[in-house]
């Protein structure tokens, strides 16, 4: 662990945190997507001395649940960002950032006009997870996304007129180039009425554009979960690797970057570690955990 912020040294020695945050994809699953049983090992380990372990993904709770239930957690998960948290047992949720569906409109409008297909993604597990158009022709991207989650959306004719009770996010998958620009429209025409950030460490192709409502996000979600806890922020460990992660990581009272993450993470972080994905977080909790 090589120390990047002010505050490593201080909370290292202290070692008084109650809830440790990780984010999934990139972070504590290794480059095959799954969980090393040695990394599980070391965690179960964690959660015996008190402390909750949080997963905190961007994933939907339909693909992330598993793997809190292979940990053996069944109390809260936050899922799309932070936009939503749920049960891990009962899949209920708990806490949720609904995107208005005003803007979630009008930001439907604007990416349809700039010819870029949509996932409307919405908080009806486990009947299903998005409302999609039908795919169009030459993009690879959204095509992919269909492809790798049959069974689990509503293909219709037209999402603006989809009465969508529970809108969590709009999501655009695509290069890079592409989604900065599409970002940029975004932000200018909605003027402040919504979070969006690329995040560029997915399982498919290019990147996605996610775009939420302005009060979503893993750390704010972690917030509301450390209140209902009594827990303070300084109490928080928070692992992260993607542009989703960095709020928590910065916010945290100790924020770890792994060594794979984005520079923008490890710029805010109190530690990176020398080691990538699913053996950062074992080098994170032997660093967190040795004896003063």
């Amino acid at each position: 662990m090589r120390r990047s912020g002010g505050k490593a040294q201080a909370n290292a020695a202290k070692r008084g945190y109650r809830l440790l945050a990780i984010d999934l994809d990139g972070t504590l699953l290794d480059d095959s997507r799954k969980i090393d049983p040695t990394t599980a090992e070391k965690l179960a380990g964690v959660c015996a001395t008190g402390v909750e372990l949080v997963l905190c993904s961007g994933r939907r709770f339909s693909t992330a649940m598993k793997y809190a239930t292979e940990l053996g957690l069944s109390d809260l998960i936050v899922v799309n960002n932070g936009t939503i948290v749920k049960e891990v047992a009962s899949g209920r949720t708990v806490h949720a950032e609904y995107f208005p569906r005003d803007e979630m409109k009008d930001v439907l409008v604007i990416l349809k006009g700039i010819g870029l297909p949509v996932v409307l993604l919405t908080d009806n597990y486990p009947e299903y997870d998005f409302y999609v158009d039908v795919a169009e022709d030459g993009n690879e991207y959204h095509a992919e996304y269909l492809g790798m989650n049959k069974g689990m959306g509503r293909v219709v004719e037209d999402l603006l007129a989809v009465e969508c009770e529970k809108p969590v996010q709009v999501v655009v998958f695509n290069a890079y180039p592409t989604l900065v620009e599409a970002e940029k429209i975004i932000r200018e025409a909605m003027k402040g009425k919504l979070g969006a950030l690329i995040v560029r460490n997915v399982r498919y192709k290019g990147c996605s554009l996610e775009i939420s409502a302005p009060t979503a996000s893993k750390w704010k979600a972690l917030k509301w979960i450390a209140e209902q806890r009594g827990i303070r922020t300084d109490e928080i460990v928070a692992i992260g690797d993607d542009s989703n992660d960095v709020e928590m990581v910065q916010e945290a009272g100790f924020g770890v970057a792994v060594a794979n993450a984005l520079d923008e993470v490890k710029a805010v972080a109190d530690c990176v570690t020398n080691q990538s994905w699913n053996r950062g977080v074992e080098e994170a909790l032997h660093f967190l955990l040795a004896p003063r």
